[in-house]
């Protein structure tokens, strides 16, 4: 079963990433290490690190007009998406270990990817799959 695993934090200070603005080098290596942990366990799909949130535009779609209208982020604040990883493995209690075992400042919100072949939808075409 695939699992997005959601990492929060606090955004950083201006001019800085989320590793120099939590720690560093240290905590570069600390990563390096759980990533090739992940992998070779044979779980690691994909993964990636966001840009501070002050880069981000926030868009709510209309439906009644075609243009979205961009906002600043109402969530300024708060804590963030700071990035993801993407497992696969067996069960919730895999992607739990994966997610205790990261070495971040905030939290990590686990969440199943819906699978559409096995909830009789075709993931190609969005139709009801046939026998």
């Amino acid at each position: 079963m695939k699992y997005l695993l959601l990492m929060w934090t606090k955004d950083v200070p201006e001019g800085q990433d989320y590793a120099e603005g939590f720690g560093g080098d240290a905590d570069y290596q600390a990563w390096m290490d759980f990533e090739a942990r992940v992998r070779e366990g044979g779980a690691y799909l994909d993964s990636g690190e966001l840009e501070p949130v002050r880069s981000a535009v926030m868009v709510q779609p209309s439906l009644a007009g075609p243009e979205p209208r961009e906002q600043p982020d109402p969530t300024a604040g708060t804590l963030h998406i700071s990035g993801f990883y993407l497992v696969d493995v067996p069960e919730l209690a895999g992607a739990l270990a994966i997610a205790e075992s990261m070495p971040l400042y905030g939290s990590v919100e686990v969440r199943p990817l819906v699978d559409y072949g096995a909830s009789g939808w075709d993931a190609e075409t969005s139709e009801p799959a046939t026998p």
